[in-house]
C-alpha cells in the first residue's frame, strides 16, 4: 500500500488464504511493476526475494568538515572496486543548505541560526550502507545518529544555562586541537575563560586566538576555487606556514573565522565533534583561570597558562 502497489487490500488477503501463503511469504526485497496485480503481488511475494544490494563501509572520521567529507565520499566513488552510486554534489548542497523541511524534521537544528549549514551535526562513525543509498539518506543518517548519540546535550546545556550552539562551537574547536583525552576539559576551559570579562581581564581581549579556525577559513577559501571533484587531492588543515596567524587575511565571510584578529567565537562550528569532546566542553575546567595552551612539537599534551608570560616560557621551554 506504501509503495502504491497495492489498491484493493481485501483481494490481496484474499489471495494469501486461498493460496495458503501466509506461510510461504518471504522476507526481503521485491521488485515489481504497478501493473502487477494483488494476487500477483502474493505470488511474487513466495518466490525469492532480489539478491541483497551490495554494502559498502563509510568511514566518518570525527573531526573532518563538511567539505571534508564530501571529499571522502567523492574517493569512494572513484573507487574501481564498488560501485558506489551517490552524487558528492548532493551531499554538499543538502549539507550547506538544508532545507526548512529537514529542521523541522530534526528540531535540534533549531539551535542552530536559520541560515547556517550541518557544520556540527552530522555525526562522525563507521556506517554500513547499501551502494546505492543517496545524498540524503545518507545526511538523515548522520543527524539520526547525532541526535540519537548527541541530543542530550542540548538539555544538558539548557540545565548549565549554556547556548548549546556556543558550546557546540567550542566542542569543534577543542576536538581540533586535543590529541589527548585528558586536555579536553582543559582546553574546553580555556576557550570559556576566553569568553569571559572576568576571566580574561584585558590578557587576550575576548580572542579566541584558535588556530584551526584561521585554517578553516582559509581552507574554505581555497575551495571555492576548485570543483568538487578536486577537493580528494586537497590536504585539509594544513599548517599555513607562518608563525604568526594574527597577520593571515581572510575574506569578509569568513572574518568570524579570524580569531587573532576578531574576538568572540566564530559564526558556525568548524567540525563535528564527538560525545567525548562534547561532554568535556558542558564540563570544562575553567576554574584553573588558564587563558592559554601550547603544545611542544611532537607531543600529543599540552602546557598550560594563566598569563602571557607564563604561556611565554611554556612556548620556549620546548
Amino acid at each position: 500500500v506504501d509503495a502504491g502497489l497495492l489498491t484493493d487490500e481485501p483481494a490481496f488477503s484474499y489471495a494469501v488464504v486461498r493460496d495458503r501463503l501466509d506461510e510461504l511469504i518471504q522476507a526481503g526485497t521485491y521488485t515489481m511493476t504497478p501493473q502487477i496485480t494483488p494476487a500477483g503481488i502474493a505470488a511474487r511475494l513466495e518466490s525469492e526475494p532480489d539478491p541483497p544490494t551490495p554494502m559498502i563501509t563509510l568511514d566518518m572520521r570525527p573531526g573532518r568538515r563538511i567539505e571534508q567529507t564530501v571529499a571522502y565520499l567523492q574517493q569512494e566513488v572513484e573507487r574501481e572496486d564498488v560501485d558506489f552510486e551517490m552524487d558528492p554534489n548532493e551531499f554538499k548542497r543538502l549539507a550547506r543548505n538544508p532545507t526548512n523541511k529537514l529542521r523541522e524534521q530534526y528540531p535540534f537544528l533549531q539551535q542552530a541560526p536559520a541560515d547556517n549549514s550541518l557544520e556540527g551535526f552530522l555525526y562522525p562513525a563507521t556506517y554500513e550502507v547499501h551502494i546505492d543509498i543517496t545524498a540524503e539518506e545518507l545526511v538523515h543518517q548522520m543527524l539520526q545518529t547525532w541526535e540519537e548519540r548527541m541530543g542530550d546535550f542540548v538539555n544538558q546545556a539548557r540545565n548549565k544555562g549554556v547556548d548549546f550552539y556556543d558550546a557546540l562551537t567550542i566542542a569543534s574547536l577543542v576536538e581540533r586541537e586535543a590529541k589527548a583525552a585528558t586536555d579536553r576539559p582543559k582546553i574546553a576551559g580555556v576557550y570559556w575563560n576566553r569568553l569571559d570579562k572576568k576571566v580574561y581581564r584585558g590578557q587576550t581581549g575576548g580572542l579566541m586566538q584558535a588556530d584551526p579556525t584561521v585554517v578553516y577559513a582559509t581552507d574554505s577559501m581555497a575551495l571555492a576555487d576548485l570543483g568538487v571533484k578536486k577537493w580528494d587531492e586537497y590536504v585539509f588543515w594544513d599548517l599555513l606556514g607562518v608563525s604568526d596567524y594574527s597577520t593571515v587575511d581572510v575574506d569578509p565571510e569568513y572574518a568570524s573565522f579570524q580569531t587573532y584578529q576578531n574576538p568572540g567565537l566564530p559564526d558556525w562550528p568548524i567540525a563535528t565533534p564527538t560525545v567525548a569532546t562534547m561532554k568535556a566542553t558542558l564540563n570544562p575546567a575553567t576554574k584553573s583561570g588558564n587563558l592559554f595552551f601550547y603544545a611542544c612539537p611532537g607531543s600529543d599534551t599540552h602546557k598550560f597558562a594563566k598569563t602571557a608570560s607564563q604561556h611565554l616560557k611554556n612556548t620556549q621551554s620546548c
